[in-house]
């Protein structure tokens, strides 16, 4: 047996998170107006590796009603991860009702991969994870 073969990278990450915030997830059926709303936790924040806790990227980790954690990161930015979230939840039916995947909600370069940032319909700051306008 190989020693990569005992190594398990999984192990030496750790999330740190950063924040809590309860978003709005949608089931969308057939684009249809009754589509079944659910309020569940959503955690975002940085991931960590080995000992030294050297930053590896950003993660979201939505909890489904059914319980099931589905879990997204990239190394370089929050909003990419949050867009890899909203991928997956997709591909299980579900849609992330989060102005951070609107076009028109932009960081700036102090506010970058902060989980804040400015949408053209919502006067001041605006979090990531709150609901769209």
């Amino acid at each position: 047996m190989r020693y990569h073969d005992l190594f398990d990278a999984r192990a030496w990450k750790k999330y740190q998170k950063r924040d809590r915030r309860c978003c709005l997830i949608s089931l969308r059926s057939d684009a249809s107006a009754s589509a079944e709303i659910e309020k569940v936790p959503v955690q975002w924040g940085i991931v960590y590796t080995g000992k030294q806790r050297v930053m590896a990227g950003y993660f979201f980790q939505a909890i489904l009603p059914s319980g099931e954690a589905v879990l997204a990161e990239d190394p370089h930015l929050l909003r990419r991860a949050l867009f890899a979230l909203e991928s997956r939840l997709n591909a299980l039916g579900w849609s992330l009702d989060a102005i951070g995947l609107d076009e028109q909600w932009k960081e700036s370069g102090l506010s970058s991969n902060t989980g804040w940032g400015f949408h053209p319909l919502v006067q001041g700051a605006a979090h990531v994870l709150e609901p769209k306008p």
